[in-house]
């Protein structure tokens, strides 16, 4: 169910999801107004209940709600002028109050220790700007996590970009550990696959970039 309002209105409106129970049809949305605070909130609620045949592919609860997770950080993440509540299992996980700025919702969604080991990042020229946080040399990790990328206050996985940064992670890398002992594992993994945690913010013009994106494609390519 989505229920969203907006602050000039009187009334919001409710769309709900009802799962038939014929195999051949599919799923009915309906619209109707609805009492709401102003904003918008989403319920995932008993998935798949009526069909027991899509239900077994759902994985465990752990793993359902990270992938909630890997959809709410970014959109919290790039726009700390809203408020976020996020509920699972009628506990608040995440209450994010708006007005804040980028810099103060990263830390906020990752804590204070984690941002401080981050280092800030700024460019700009004619056609666009770039800024936001990425990790020292020394904490880069072996998986691509904590790889956030935005063009456009949207949320984005854009190759060209992620190689860049990590090539240059591995020239630096390569320059730390110059001198040093290559038998610990630790150096072992960073000079075999660096990948640095990096949060950035990129804004383009128009006609730099895909205009005509489709709003739920995540992949972004340069024209």
């Amino acid at each position: 169910m989505i229920i969203s309002k907006l602050q000039e209105r009187i009334h919001g409106y409710a769309l709900t999801l009802k799962e038939t129970h014929h195999k051949e049809a599919h799923t009915t949305p309906t619209i109707k107004p609805s009492a709401a605070n102003d904003g918008t909130t989403i319920v995932c609620k008993n998935l798949f209940s009526n069909i027991p045949a899509r239900q077994k592919f759902l994985k465990s609860d752990a793993v359902e709600f990270s992938h909630i997770l890997d959809t709410f950080i970014p959109l919290a993440m790039i726009h700390p002028e809203t408020e976020f509540t996020l509920t699972h299992n009628h506990k608040i996980i995440n209450r994010l109050e708006r007005g804040g700025s980028f810099r103060a919702r990263i830390a906020e969604l990752l804590g204070k220790h984690f941002f401080s080991t981050l280092i800030p990042l700024r460019f700009e020229t004619d056609d666009y700007k770039i800024n936001g946080y990425i990790s020292a040399p020394e904490h880069a990790q072996e998986k691509s996590k904590h790889q956030h990328i935005f063009i456009n206050k949207r949320p984005v996985k854009d190759f060209l970009i992620l190689k860049a940064c990590k090539t240059a992670f591995s020239n630096l890398i390569a320059e730390l550990l110059n001198g040093q002992s290559k038998a610990c594992s630790r150096h072992s993994l960073l000079l075999r696959s660096p990948i640095p945690i990096q949060y950035l913010r990129m804004n383009r013009k128009a006609n730099s970039s895909t205009a005509n994106q489709p709003p739920t494609e995540l992949l972004h390519l340069f024209l």
